[in-house]
């Protein structure tokens, strides 16, 4: 089976149409990176949108 490898991500249209529990789950293993970024993971995501 191939592995599907992202790269990046440039299309805001695209992650605005991921879950925000799934997109989360998804940068999690990531937060550090965003975080001294200045970006603020949510501590329980909610079914709300992400600002």
């Amino acid at each position: 089976m191939a592995t599907f490898r992202l790269r990046r991500f440039s299309n805001p249209e695209v992650l605005r149409a991921i879950a925000p529990r799934r997109l989360i789950t998804f940068l999690q293993p990531h937060r550090t990176f965003f975080e001294a970024r200045g970006l603020v993971f949510p501590r329980a995501p909610s079914t709300g949108p992400i600002n």
